[in-house]
């Protein structure tokens, strides 16, 4: 039997991150029979593995803001949640891309600006989380645009993303080791004494 119990003992970051690998481990999975075609190759179908996909990215950010002492938030916004992250990993061995973030290009400066507040409001900063669960929004209208996979690549980009993620996790726990060995090895602060006393 699996059961809960495989969970006992975990902190938040490691319950984030276990659940990370589970959900990359599904989507590739998922993606590898729609490819061959042993899985349903309709929209619907290939929908699931997108919010795996997304869902994967999502926990990922939050094991790794959790891992850095930071709050993590409660909602699926993976620009907010991505560039929390790039502050409390500013090096560049630490350098991911998420996939489900959108580029605002091809406008004015003001009109990328105005983009991005919209995507940043509180209403609208969990549309893509949710379009890759649901085929309407909130009040029933279809999500704007065309969205798809290719299934012949879309393998390639979640096994991408899951050994980033993995090569990720290793630094990311090897620097949290590295600090608490630095804690424990500070020597200790001498008392100077002064020969002259008098």
């Amino acid at each position: 039997m699996i059961g809960t119990w495989e969970l006992y003992g975990l902190s938040e970051a490691e319950l984030h991150y276990v659940l990370a690998d589970a959900h990359v481990d599904a989507a590739f999975f998922l993606a590898s029979g729609l490819r061959s075609a042993a899985y349903p190759q309709t929209f619907s179908h290939s929908k699931v593995i997108m919010s795996l996909h997304h869902h994967a990215a999502e926990l990922f950010l939050k094991y790794a803001l959790s891992r850095a002492g930071e709050s993590v938030p409660t909602h699926h916004h993976l620009r907010d949640l991505w560039e929390r992250y790039t502050k409390a990993y500013p090096d560049s061995e630490f350098a991911f891309r998420p996939p489900f973030v959108p580029e605002f290009i091809g406008g004015t400066e003001a009109q990328v600006v105005q983009a991005r507040q919209d995507e940043s409001d509180r209403r609208n900063r969990n549309a893509t989380d949710q379009a890759m669960r649901y085929h309407t929004d909130h009040e029933g209208h279809e999500w704007p645009g065309a969205h798809g996979v290719t299934p012949n690549s879309y393998p390639d980009e979640i096994a991408a993303l899951r050994d980033r993620i993995r090569i990720l996790h290793e630094l990311i726990e090897k620097r949290m080791a590295n600090k608490a060995l630095d804690a424990t090895s500070e020597p200790a602060p001498s008392v100077a004494s002064s020969a002259n006393q008098g």
